[in-house]
């Protein structure tokens, strides 16, 4: 028996035998962990309210001073977060980091807990979950982490940090997530090879990626419904499937029964059909008709095959509605089979058995993955996958966290799909192995600095004299068992205040929680939404524990609604959703009807934002056997807050509008009607009824708009833009028709696409009014700061590093600089993603004088330095990673306003490398250089010869580069050791005779006395590379050209004129050892210059320590 079955064995036993003795066993037997100490006696434990019982925490093992208890739970559950948070607090006066194993009342589950210390001092709960009888392997897996060898323990107990790295192996919620993902990723591009979805579903490369990528997110979805209790785990038993279906083959690629007799089945007619109208489609009839069973031929007793599906809820909320449907008119119909529902088999998708309950095996994926590392990938079927980790319904908080997968973690697996199938970031994701997706500490970072600046806003408006806002947000927003410290009015202005303020005052403010308008314009999976909503729940918890002013909130809204029979039943609606459900549960409802929004171009992309959104919601909901549908709510609609279209091209408005037309007002408050009620919409009848209204409306309304300066292409675009088509994507986004927002957004956040194509057409649409520059995360900054926002929003995004110091991103950063008032350096914070990332957040109405600067460094925002806004243009650039005193030193060395681009100029050399050969003739070719052939003071050989004839054409360009100069390497080579620097690397050419190729950089004097000599030493010396790392390229870690832009920011003193020929000097000795000897060794002649530049500069010795100690 090998450990990973030993560890199972222990732990199954724990239903029949003495628990104690077997976890004894585990640690000290199994894992090799020490008895514990006789003076390590079993605590008693009192728990306070809402789990007021007392425990025993009996010791079973420890290793190295840290204990490992066991706790008999007295409750069939395992105890949920606020007990386990509980356990920790009472037990930490004894033991602050401990390992607790927790044993339910019925024997059948347990939780490995440690309670982490983390760097800040604060505990970080981590649990492991097993349930005796499930075949999910992650905690064994992960307790086998925790196992010593004899060789590790023949010295004696090992030090607390190799026990506290194998806890940190052991608990890691990232090494699962990761795990998981690159065994769905490889099931995704194996299964790419066998699917085969209907000629009307969409395609790429002739593939069914998008239904592929539909399907494992519905099938995830029904995943946590079982984890639920509400779908019946026999549907996905391998065991039992055979007794009850027809040509169940699970290991044949030929069979394609599980998907069309248990799939569609439970997708389309049982999770969104209502429970009671549930019945089989006759032959021969009930065309189209989704909401009936289909495929009895393959179930063994089609009579009571029902019965299977008889308890499961209906859930609605459109993840479950077939894409099939019928276009064109009665007399000529065509009929769209995207999904494939049907009888016919010819429409029919073929999704083989074997995808599913395939046995593991090894396949080729190297055609997905371009790597032969990928060559022999091992793969099985989806249900085997899903089946052998852990998932868990509670959503993570920073400081609790199981290791397992929560809805939260399945984002980030979605994130990834959906970059392996976008076209701009295909070939980087699938090269990285689970980490294509925004790190939750960013998001969270980016939520919670978003939202407090919107509340401070908002509180400093309505309250003028209140003090100390902002501290008190923080401790608000902060995770920790405190009460918040606000009054009771102020509570009332965050959550409660009505909108009774006139346009002016609506602009002056940003709305309270409840009228927060929050977009994320690039939405992805949906890991800013998600976000957004776990913050607000967090604070609405905070702020009003028992959600009385929350649902008396919700309630006065209703009251508005004019219509007495809509009205009551929306009333009606609210209440069963506060009274019915955990507390949550209201507080999310009404967060995502009236609060969070998102767009992406990728249809798919926004179907799983909604997934998220949905898992979200029934997490909370309670279940009721006894109740209609089981006590679940059906989901709501989500179409008209998340829709799928372009968010950087807006409509052609008319130049100068006419008065509004009164009948449109009244027509857009009827769509505002009509799409509220669809939010709530339960049966197809009733959403088709909406959507038909819809279309109705939309279409007046734009004849309308023509008679009112609108042109005939942008009304029919408004017209024909349908929110509830599931594979389309609009070429345009409008918030007003979209989603019925005037004054535009309070907050517009994410992580727009880097780079993204944009065509012709569309750029010509998109009017920037701050950059030129053609990137797409460029655009998106423009777009947003000027188009998305309102005059008081803010945006925050994660984008590219060359922000901070790119010529094309400056228009940018003179834009955003005035009113940014935290800016962060992410480094590379993106695993396996190479490019860089910067986090700012902008607000329109919040001018500054200073920007707090930070450093994203493992999981912590550190702050580096408070950088007045004048440094952008004394910089020209946006500096980020540099401390108080390495700011106080740049600005010192900048302050003459003299600087190398107002007495020199660059170029660089010829562009010429595809026409060099290695060998040539004296007379007929000419030799040339390339970068690396370029040392400090002099050149080591060669790259090789140009024929003189390719010279003819470049004549100017060579006459320009054949004079004295200073040549120096284009690509500026970055070091990462001992501590990151760079090192730019020059020489100088004093007769003219070298001639370079495009890897070199040339610079001459213009109309200035500075020697070549003094700007050799200068690119050569140590403060200068200090001075261009942080306020020229701002840290970047990426590669770096250095050319006239950038040379052209290294500043001058006044005086250098008359300092440099000491300096001068010092270079011609240098040159004259290198002529004689090129392995001449001239540090110390080096590190003279280096003393007299930092005179130059008037250098303190304290300030020569920090340029010194930066290369150390």
């Amino acid at each position: 028996m090998n450990h990973l079955e030993c560890i199972r064995q222990i732990l199954e036993s724990c239903g029949q035998q003495d628990v104690p003795a077997l976890i004894a066993s585990l640690f000290c037997e199994k894992l090799l962990w020490g008895h514990p100490p006789d003076g390590l006696k079993p605590c008693e434990l009192q728990l306070n309210a809402p789990d007021s019982c007392e425990v025993t925490a009996a010791p079973v093992a420890q290793m190295s001073g840290l204990p490992v208890y066991l706790i008999d739970w007295p409750e069939d559950r395992l105890p949920g977060v606020t007990a386990r948070r509980a356990v920790q607090r009472a037990l930490a006066p004894t033991h602050a980091e401990h390992l607790l194993v927790y044993v339910a009342r019925n024997r059948r589950q347990l939780a490995f807990t440690w309670a982490r210390k983390r760097s800040d001092g604060k505990i970080e709960l981590r649990t492991l979950p097993y349930e005796v009888g499930s075949p999910a392997r992650t905690t064994v897996e992960r307790l086998a982490e925790l196992a010593f060898s004899l060789d590790e323990l023949r010295a004696g107990e090992p030090p607390i940090t190799r026990v506290t790295d194998k806890l940190t192996t052991a608990f890691s919620v990232e090494a699962v997530t990761k795990r998981f993902y690159q065994e769905v990723a490889n099931w995704y591009f194996w299964a790419l090879d066998h699917v085969s979805f209907p000629q009307d579903a969409p395609k790429t490369d002739g593939k069914d990626h998008v239904s592929l990528i539909r399907l494992i997110t519905r099938l995830i979805f029904c995943w946590f419904l079982k984890e639920k209790g509400l779908i019946p785990a026999t549907l996905f038993d391998p065991k039992s499937l055979p007794t009850m279906l027809n040509g169940f083959a699970p290991n044949e690629a030929a069979s394609s029964v599980f998907y069309k007799a248990i799939l569609q089945n439970l997708f389309f007619a049982t999770l969104n059909t209502e429970m009671g109208k549930r019945d089989w489609a006759e032959d021969g009839q009930h065309f189209m008709a989704h909401n009936l069973y289909r495929h009895r031929e393959l179930f063994q007793n089609p009579e009571t095959a029902l019965e299977l599906f008889r308890d499961i809820p209906f859930l609605n909320g459109g993840l479950f509605e077939c894409l099939d449907r019928i276009e064109g008119t009665k007399e000529q119909p065509r009929y769209i089979r995207i999904d494939g529902f049907s009888r016919r088999p010819d429409s029919q998708p073929v999704v083989p058995d074997v995808l599913f309950f395939g046995d593991e095996r090894e396949v080729d994926l190297r055609h997905a993955y371009g790597e032969t590392r990928d060559r022999c990938a091992r793969v099985r079927g989806l249900i085997h996958i899903l089946a052998s980790y852990n998932f868990t319904l509670q959503e993570h908080t920073p400081f609790d966290q199981e290791v397992a997968l929560d809805p939260e973690l399945l984002g980030q697996v979605f994130e990834n799909l959906l970059a392996a199938y976008n076209p701009e970031t295909r070939t980087t994701a699938r090269k990285a192995t689970g980490s294509y997706y925004t790190p939750r500490e960013i998001v969270d970072y980016m939520v919670d600095e978003a939202l407090i600046a919107s509340l401070k806003t908002r509180l400093e408006a309505t309250f003028p004299d209140t003090k100390n806002v902002e501290d008190r947000l923080r401790h608000l927003f902060a995770y920790n068992d405190e009460p918040h410290q606000f009054t009771d009015a102020e509570v009332e202005a965050l959550i409660h205040k009505p909108h009774q303020f006139t346009d002016d005052e609506v602009k002056a403010l940003i709305h309270a929680i409840d009228h927060l308008k929050i977009l994320d314009p690039a939405c992805g999976s949906g890991a800013f939404p998600m976000g957004i909503l776990h913050r607000l729940v967090f604070v609405l918890g905070k702020l009003d524990p028992n959600n009385a002013r929350w649902k008396e909130r919700q309630i006065a809204k209703a009251l508005e609604i004019p219509d007495a029979t809509v009205r009551d039943k929306v009333i009606a609606d609210i209440k069963a959703s506060f009274t019915s459900n955990e507390l949550d549960y209201g507080r999310k409802l009404y967060l995502i009807e009236n609060c969070i929004y998102g767009v992406d171009i990728q249809p798919i992309a926004v179907q799983i934002a909604k997934l998220r959104f949905f898992i979200s919601l029934v997490v909370d909901q309670r279940v009721d056997p006894e109740a209609e549908n089981r006590g679940i709510r059906a989901l709501p609609n989500l179409e008209t807050r998340f829709v799928a279209a372009n968010t950087l091209v807006g409509i052609a408005r008319p130049r100068q509008p006419a008065l509004r037309h009164e009948e449109v007002n009244t027509l857009e408050r009827k769509l505002a009607q009509v799409r509220a009620a669809h939010f709530t919409a339960k049966t197809p009848a009733t959403k088709r009824k909406y959507r038909e209204c819809d279309a109705t409306l939309r279409a007046e309304i734009a004849e309308i708009l023509k008679t009112d300066g609108w042109d005939d292409e942008t009304a029919r675009l408004l017209a024909a833009w349908d929110p509830y088509d599931q594979n389309a994507s609009a070429s345009f986004f409008d918030s007003e028709w979209m989603f019925g927002l005037k004054e535009g957004f309070d907050i517009v956040i994410g992580n727009p696409p880097y780079s993204a194509e944009i065509s012709s057409l569309d750029r010509e649409k998109i009017a920037c009014k701050d950059t030129k520059n053609s990137n797409s995360a460029a655009i998106f900054i423009d777009v947003a700061k000027n188009n998305l926002t309102h005059q008081w929003g803010l945006v925050s995004f994660v984008v590219p590093k060359s922000l901070l110091y790119s010529e094309r991103w400056f228009s940018l950063v003179e834009a955003l600089a005035p009113n940014t008032k935290i800016l962060v350096d992410l480094e590379q914070a993106f695993e396996s993603v190479l490019l860089e990332q910067v986090v700012f957040v902008f607000q329109h109405s919040q001018s500054v004088p200073l920007y707090r600067a930070y450093k994203f460094h493992g999981s912590k925002f550190i702050q580096r330095a408070s950088v007045p806004v004048s440094c952008v243009s004394q910089f020209h650039t946006w500096p980020c990673d540099v401390s108080d005193e390495e700011l106080r030193l740049g600005m010192k060395m900048s302050k003459s306003g003299l600087f190398l681009r107002d007495v020199s100029r660059s170029f660089r050399g010829l562009p010429l490398q595809q026409k060099i050969s290695d060998y040539g003739e004296e007379h007929r070719d000419v030799c040339v250089i390339g970068g690396k052939n370029i040392v400090r003071y002099g050149t080591n050989g060669f790259k090789g010869y140009l024929r003189k004839d390719d010279l003819d054409g470049a004549s100017n360009k060579v006459k320009m580069l054949l004079q004295p100069k200073v040549v120096s390497q284009q690509i500026i080579a970055h070091i990462q050791n001992p501590k990151p620097h760079i090192m730019i690397i020059a020489s100088v050419d004093p007769d003219g005779s070298i001639l370079g190729l495009d890897t070199v950089e040339n610079t001459i004097p213009i109309n200035a006395p500075i020697h070549l000599n003094m700007i050799a030493a200068l690119f050569n010396s140590s403060l200068i590379n200090w001075y261009a790392y942080r306020f020229i390229y701002c840290a970047a870690v990426r590669t770096m050209h250095f050319d006239e832009h950038y040379i052209g920011k290294i500043p001058l003193p006044l005086d250098y004129r008359y300092k440099q020929d000491d300096i001068v000097a010092l270079v011609d000795k240098i040159l004259d050892a290198k002529r004689a000897n090129p392995n001449a060794d001239t540090s110390a002649l080096e590190r003279e210059i280096d003393e007299h530049v930092y005179r130059l500069y008037g250098l303190t010795p304290d300030e020569i320590r920090i340029v010194e100690e930066s290369l150390k």
